[in-house]
């Protein structure tokens, strides 16, 4: 089954996987961070992008996934948590 493209998707950004490997594992701990920082640093997801170095989405998406993955909720991008 395809991934649908929508708008604001960052072709770069691949669903969430379980199995984390090389660029994956470095994605996972910058999401875990960018989350922990929104969440108890007061930083805004603009903030957190240029950090990042990645667009604001990314970050919002980065936010969203790892809240979903706390309160054991599926993810509305897609991917198991």
């Amino acid at each position: 089954m395809a991934l649908v493209e929508y708008a604001g998707k960052d072709p770069e950004d691949t669903p969430f996987s379980t199995r984390l490997t090389g660029w994956e594992a470095t994605r996972h701990s910058r999401q875990h961070q960018a989350y922990r920082r929104f969440l108890f640093e007061d930083e805004d997801t603009m903030q957190l992008a240029e950090r990042y170095g990645v667009q604001e989405r990314t970050v919002l998406r980065w936010i969203t996934e790892e809240r979903c993955k706390r309160l054991g909720l599926d993810s509305p991008y897609g991917g198991k948590q």
